[in-house]
């Protein structure tokens, strides 16, 4: 028998909630780009029942937390025009003015380029390299964030925004300084201008919108080497973030799954994950995942439509990163993503906006089985800004532990209401709960052996307060 008590006497309290990246980019780039355009429809009358499906899904499925993407191609495509009538910034209007009335936490994340105005001397003249450049003048590009955060809070009123971010995935495809092969020498250079960037941005921050905060540096997957102090942009970011695609199970062997970066849970988590957020903790900053989802199972790279961030298996493990990271106290989490076409490199989606067979939107978003399902279930539960509690996993049989992960939420810190467990393991568990909420109802949610699909069932306890943990499930209480 497994007992799980919560440890009140440890509790932290979220920096936002758990939520998903909302896409306003529309048009591909002429470089690598990933699946981050083309979820959402233009902002057209043709498509207002689509836009609100949409909406009425992300308050269904209780988004906290947004990660809103743009380009400066879409939005500033030249130094002095700020496209206030463009598709991209016409949805991204339309994503923000959900989050203002559904108190959801924006972090307004520019994703690349794309423009003259805004690539290195080096990279001009070329789409592609145009889109990776880093920004040519310093002080240009935080007069262009500036301005837009003028037009965005101050014209518009969108009161949503909580953070800004000025590149994604530094020292991987964005953020280049030349052209040719990606050296280490130029990723350390990058990070150094990166550093730059950061301390202009974060004194306009200061000056002009100190209500907001920079979040850097956007990393992946989760670094295993580097200590934050020493890196040069982390002293002007006010919160750290990372991202992960790489992570499977503590039982399986990453050289038998589909990535070659692929790492157990306990080896990148509970080790250079737990490490790092003491560090930023340490120097009074929260740390994030700003992207999370799996590749181990499969993805884009083997086909178009590949099913493997969908699938059951790659939820169940989407669940214990969560339950995972909240307890070495990572402060907010964001799924990629909400929308996405699901035909450029994998199923990534929440739910589904776009037909890829017939290469145009939908008439009505509806959610995508699984992957909603699960994802709406935890962000119902952990609620923003709740307080997380370490739960005590203790059994006589040290091969039942390791399959067993949980964590309890509250509103306060003294009072645990919600708990969430996931047994990733084969067989069935017999848990003794030590956990009191007299007036909770109990759900589990396991596999359908014929569809595939994840299912939702109430259960009961047991004699004594005990319940049983079915095989590869997530059960919650609340």
């Amino acid at each position: 028998m497994i007992t799980l008590q919560n440890d009140s006497a440890k509790s932290r309290r979220m920096e936002s909630g758990i939520g998903a990246s909302w896409h306003s980019l529309i048009f591909p780039t002429a470089a690598h780009g990933g699946s981050g355009f083309g979820g959402s429809p233009p902002v057209l009358p043709i498509y207002e029942g689509l836009w609100q499906s949409i909406e009425e899904q992300a308050t269904t499925i209780g988004l906290k937390f947004i990660r809103a993407e743009f380009s400066w191609a879409g939005i500033q495509p030249t130094i002095n025009h700020l496209a206030i009538e463009s598709q991209e910034m016409r949805i991204l209007e339309r994503i923000l003015s959900w989050a203002d009335r559904n108190d959801a936490d924006v972090l307004l994340q520019c994703m690349w380029g794309g423009t003259h105005w805004h690539a290195l001397p080096d990279l001009k003249d070329d789409p592609v390299w145009e889109t990776c450049s880093a920004p040519a003048d310093i002080e240009v590009s935080t007069a262009v964030w500036q301005n837009l955060l003028d037009y965005l809070r101050l014209q518009k009123s969108h009161r949503c925004i909580r953070w800004i971010h000025l590149v994604n995935e530094p020292g991987v495809s964005w953020w280049r300084l030349r052209r040719g092969e990606f050296s280490p020498e130029e990723k350390t250079q990058q990070m150094a201008y990166l550093g730059l960037a950061q301390e202009k941005a974060a004194a306009m921050l200061r000056e002009y919108h100190p209500d907001i905060s920079l979040m850097g540096a956007g990393l992946t997957d989760i670094p295993r080497d580097i200590v934050l102090a020493e890196q040069p942009w982390f002293a002007s970011a006010d919160v750290v973030d990372f991202h992960t695609y790489g992570a499977c199970f503590d039982h399986e062997d990453p050289a038998n799954l589909a990535v070659p970066w692929a790492y157990r849970m306990k080896d990148r988590i509970e080790t250079h994950l737990a490490r790092m957020t003491a560090e930023a903790h340490a120097a009074g900053k929260p740390l994030f995942l700003t992207e999370f989802g799996s590749m181990a199972y499969g993805w884009g790279e083997q086909h178009p439509q590949h099913p493997g961030p969908s699938t059951f298996h790659a939820l169940l493990k989407d669940a214990e990163l969560i339950i995972r990271a909240l307890t070495v106290g990572v402060g907010a989490l964001c799924r990629w993503s909400f929308v996405n076409r699901g035909d450029q490199d994998g199923l990534w989606q929440i739910i589904d906006t776009w037909d890829p067979q017939r290469k145009c939107w939908l008439d009505c978003a509806h959610p995508q089985p699984t992957t909603a399902l699960v994802l709406s279930r935890i962000m119902q539960l952990v609620g923003k800004r709740n307080y997380i509690f370490p739960v005590s996993v203790v059994s006589d049989s040290e091969s039942e532990l390791v399959d067993i992960h949980a964590i309890a939420i509250g509103t306060t810190d003294d009072h645990a209401e919600n708990v969430l467990v996931v047994n990733h393991g084969c067989a069935p568990v017999q848990v003794m709960l030590r956990i009191n909420n007299p007036n909770a109802s109990w759900y589990q949610i396991t596999q359908d052996s014929t569809t595939g699909h994840a299912i939702e069932n109430k259960i009961h306890l047991q004699a004594e307060g005990a319940i049983s943990l079915l095989p590869e499930s997530i059960t919650y209480m609340k």
